[in-house]
């Protein structure tokens, strides 16, 4: 799954994801990311359509995992394998991904 992150400042980071590519069982209704920082327990977010969430950190330039999924009508498709993103000071580069 093709996912980019933008650093918006040191607390907040602005996730998006390619869309679903081949055939899929139904018509696409959404997609659903979930999410982890350190100190809180996952997160599950439905994001419709869109392919892209603002995520607040709990904790500034604090690493995040996610993982995302595609439903529709006949239910919800296979989670993408989870990614750990390590944020690191701007002047480092921004983001690296693990």
């Amino acid at each position: 799954m093709n996912v980019t992150a933008v650093l918006n400042g040191s607390a907040e980071v602005l996730m998006k994801w390619a869309g679903t590519e081949g055939p899929i069982n139904g018509h696409l209704l959404g997609y659903r990311m979930e999410y982890i920082t350190p100190n809180s327990t996952w997160v599950l977010h439905d994001s419709g359509l869109d392919t892209e969430l603002s995520i607040n950190l709990t904790d500034p330039l604090s690493n995040i995992s996610f993982r995302v999924c595609a439903y529709t009508g006949a239910g919800q498709g296979p989670w993408s394998p989870v990614q750990t993103l390590t944020l690191i000071k701007p002047e480092a580069e921004g983001l690296q991904s693990r």
